[in-house]
This record gives structure tokens, sequence and C-alpha cells, in this order.
């Protein structure tokens, strides 16, 4: 990540010095905060690439989720087929149970 960028230094070094820092003591700070800014500020092309990476992980989410949709549309799909059988298994049953004792009673 290297970028352009201006730092006044000779600003920053005659604040050190008019606050008791020697010109030498002054120049090391700034030197270093110069380097810092320089080798750690995002370029543009950085903050390019990291949205590049967002907008294609938020399309793999989405794909994701759609997959997991249809999976799930498929096991409510399921179950509910498995419910049917076993409600009209139910009615069935008691059909016959009701069936049998108005038999019985008669």
């Amino acid at each position: 990540m290297s970028a352009f960028v201006v730092v006044d230094t000779h600003r920053f070094v005659k604040n050190l010095s008019r606050n008791g820092f020697t010109e030498r003591q002054a120049e090391a700070p700034a030197e270093e905060q110069v380097r810092l800014l320089t080798t750690h500020l995002a370029t543009e092309a950085d903050l390019a690439a990291t949205r590049a990476d967002i907008e294609q992980s938020l399309v793999e989410i989405e794909g994701a989720i759609d997959e997991f949709g249809v999976e799930m549309a498929g096991r409510i799909e399921a179950f509910k087929a498995d419910l049917l059988k076993w409600w009209i298994g139910a009615l069935t049953a008691q059909a016959v149970v009701i069936v049998t004792l108005v038999r019985l009673l008669l």
C-alpha cells in the first residue's frame, strides 16, 4: 500500500522545535510520520480491490442463501407430503373405528 501523501515536515519540525525539541530531535519523528503515512495508508486501488472483494463475497453469499432457500422449500414440500399421508391414514383409521362402533351398537 503505497500512497502519495503530502506532509508539511517543515511545519512539523518547527512546531516541535518551538516546544523544546532540538532540530535533530524533531526531524526523526517527522521522518517516521511520513514513512508511516506513506506505507500504511490505503490507496484508491486498495479501496477498489477491497470493494470488489466485498461485492464478490456478497454475490457468493446471495447464491448460498438462494441455494438454501431452494433446499428448504424442497424439505418443506416433502414434510407436507409426509404429513398429508399420516393425516389421511389417521382419518381412515378413525373412520374404520367409527364404522365398527356403529355396527357393534346396532
